[in-house]
């Protein structure tokens, strides 16, 4: 009798742990915190550029301060890109030699523009490689801007 006892415990327990689990998959995703954005550029260096990728351009607007500011690295940090992040060629010469590879700078270029263009209310021209500009240009612009999700 004991043992049913504790198999319904057991049983109710995890019910209701999954029921938790649901209804917060249900409701909306918590933004991701800084930290976790800051790992992301990290980890574009990483074979898990993919997913850095896309947790940065799921970051909406707390992403994009960040992403500047990491386009501002020194040169010495601002490694390039692994082979996993490949812009195209042959797959037999990634093992002799690499092909062009980009830094952070430009990744974090790249993501804010493909960010802008395509999850934003924005329309009109956006800065090239400098920091500054896109320093410059977020301060004058983020009150107006809204990111969402792909369209």
């Amino acid at each position: 009798m004991l043992r049913l006892k504790i198999a319904v415990l057991v049983v109710a327990a995890l019910f209701a742990s999954a029921v938790g689990v649901a209804s917060a998959e249900e409701g909306e995703k918590a933004p991701p915190s800084e930290k976790s954005l800051r790992n992301a550029i990290k980890n574009l260096s990483t074979s898990g550029w993919r997913e850095a990728h896309e947790e940065l351009l799921n970051g909406g607007k707390a992403a994009v301060p960040i992403l500047i500011e990491a386009m501002g690295a020194p040169v010495n940090e601002q490694t390039t890109v692994s082979p996993a992040y490949n812009l195209g060629g042959h797959t037999k010469a990634d093992a002799g030699r690499a092909t062009r590879q980009l830094t952070i700078a430009e990744v974090c270029r790249e993501l804010l523009t493909t960010m802008i263009t395509t999850r934003s209310n924005y329309k009109g021209e956006l800065p090239g490689l400098d920091q500054k500009a896109w320093q410059e240009w977020w301060n004058a612009n983020a009150d107006t801007i809204t990111i969402g999700s792909a369209s």
